[in-house]
């Protein structure tokens, strides 16, 4: 679900946001280890980052591997009702 939501929100507003859903599915081997997730997200998302200033494309990613995904999902769906 998190790669698809990074998806949704480089899509509708590529910025910070994404970069953090994307680092903190990353987080978990299974998506991070999967070329499939790479070749599906993860070249969107790098896209995202190389337009974001270096510094902030940093503090993205560090957030995002910061996220706790259990407060974050709440977060998520409630943006995502928003849009």
């Amino acid at each position: 679900m998190l790669p698809a939501v990074a998806l949704f929100l480089a899509a509708s507003a590529p910025g910070g946001e994404t970069v953090e859903v994307y680092a903190l599915a990353s987080r978990y081997p299974f998506i991070r280890n999967a070329p499939w997730f790479e070749q599906v997200a993860g070249r969107h998302i790098t896209g995202v980052c190389a337009s974001l200033p270096p510094d902030a494309a940093d503090q993205a990613q560090e957030r995002g591997r910061m996220l706790d995904l259990e407060a974050a999902v709440p977060e998520l769906l409630a943006a995502l009702g928003e849009g």
